[in-house]
């Protein structure tokens, strides 16, 4: 994957507005060299209102990862992304975002993403798909480069006739380029 992304920039093919990735990974199976451009199958100059793809070395190497809706609740999907990355052998900090709860896994959570003692490069959002879009904009302002959502429901509006909490979520990442 790796050597196709370079490839691709080298030919030109590397520039979009907005990306979705939907990403399903063993470990380690994305080359630490991985190159942050994404290929659309047209040259940038074809593309309206290009832009680089930006920060997919905090999606691939963050330094510190935000688990927003961590738990204890043993199956729930936070509880088995923040257990797995502290048993995974992560090396940087990995803080818990749980609004109702001091502590989880026996670490010290946080309310809310304003109250974490720094900046996460990488935020796993876990909680239902009608907080994404604020979650995000939190993110974004706070400086956080990248987030992987794990919600169901994205592709639905939380209103009749209004944009769907997927475009909600693209809409609050783009001013901050998450």
């Amino acid at each position: 994957l790796a050597a196709a992304l370079q490839d691709a920039g080298r030919a030109g093919l590397v520039r979009v507005e907005v990306v979705v990735v939907r990403l399903v990974l063993g470990p380690r199976a994305i080359a630490q060299d991985l190159q942050a451009f994404a290929v659309v199958g047209r040259p940038a100059h074809q593309v309206r209102n290009a832009r680089r793809i930006r920060n997919l070395d905090a999606l691939f190497q963050p330094r510190a990862v935000a688990v927003i809706g961590a738990s204890d609740r043993p199956r729930s999907v936070g509880a088995v992304v923040f257990r797995n990355l502290l048993e995974g052998g992560f090396a940087g900090p990995v803080w818990p975002v749980n609004l109702k709860r001091d502590t989880v896994a026996g670490r010290q959570a946080w309310a809310s993403v304003d109250a974490l003692p720094g900046v996460p490069d990488l935020a796993v959002i876990c909680t239902p798909a009608p907080t994404v879009p604020g979650l995000i904009a939190d993110l974004g302002r706070l400086g956080c480069r990248a987030a992987v959502v794990l919600s169901a429901g994205l592709k639905h509006a939380d209103r009749p006739g209004g944009p769907t909490l997927e475009q909600q979520m693209l809409d609050a990442a783009r001013p901050h380029l998450l």
